[in-house]
């Protein structure tokens, strides 16, 4: 079996299942699994399965247990990201792939299976949003405490993905470094030729002498973010231009 564990937080396996539901639109679950205990170290319910859901279960994991050595994923777009990658590389973690057209070699397949049986009845009941989060958060820790058939014949007497993984962690960081690698890769934009950077359909200006410390951080469609929490000054805001972009895709 590909990716099968010797020790805990070698492998990190993680991916993207669509719930059957009544509330209206799609609703995906996201989750981070730690092969060699089975434990689910982190996961969400979402409305999209776009790359901030992804990097926010991410990063919860990573919060509470550190990185691993590596991550599994299958080929999808949001594991792929420009951004994702530089995350994984920023933390150390390689980055692997489960051959296509072999779900199988992906442990969080099995997993997801255990939550068709132990949660899908329950879903697809719900009939508000809170009650299908609190349906994700009973099943998430009902799966981590509860006996795995892959550890019947621990010699310890662990059972349950909770006890094998224990207190054991994988490399932790300090929370403003964990955090400069999730979103200086979000939240930064690179100047072209002309001094434009670009979000989506709008071009955003900045001349050289705007005032030390008002640098541009971050980027809203049709607002900006500014590096002090202290509102911009009209000074400041005359020296940015917010304009329609004019060139052609």
């Amino acid at each position: 079996m590909p990716f099968a564990s010797s020790r805990r937080h070698e492998y990190w396996t993680t991916d993207v299942r669509y719930v059957e539901h009544r509330l209206g639109g799609n609703i995906y679950v996201i989750s981070v699994l730690e092969n060699h205990s089975r434990a689910i170290l982190a996961s969400g319910i979402f409305r999209s399965q776009d790359l901030p859901s992804y990097l926010s279960v991410l990063y919860s994991a990573v919060e509470r247990y550190g990185s691993p050595e590596a991550i599994v994923t299958d080929g999808g777009a949001i594991f792929r990201a420009n951004q994702a990658l530089s995350i994984y590389e920023a933390l150390n973690i390689d980055k692997e792939e489960i051959e296509r057209g072999r779900p199988w070699q992906s442990y969080i397949e099995t997993t997801f299976n255990i939550q068709r049986r132990m949660a899908d009845w329950h879903f697809a009941r719900a009939e508000s949003w809170p009650e299908l989060v609190a349906i994700h958060e009973r099943w998430v820790q009902d799966y981590n405490e509860q006996s795995h058939w892959a550890h019947r014949e621990r010699e310890d007497g662990r059972r349950s993905p909770q006890e094998v993984l224990g207190w054991v962690t994988g490399v932790r960081y300090r929370k403003e470094d964990l955090d400069r690698a999730f979103f200086s890769t979000r939240f930064s934009r690179t100047l072209d030729s002309l001094g434009y950077a670009r979000f989506r359909d709008w071009r955003v200006y900045g001349r050289k002498d705007l005032p030390r410390g008002r640098q541009l951080c971050g980027w809203l469609p049709r607002a900006l973010r500014w590096s002090t929490q202290e509102r911009p000054s009209r000074a400041t805001m005359s020296n940015t231009s917010l304009t329609r972009s004019s060139l052609k895709r």
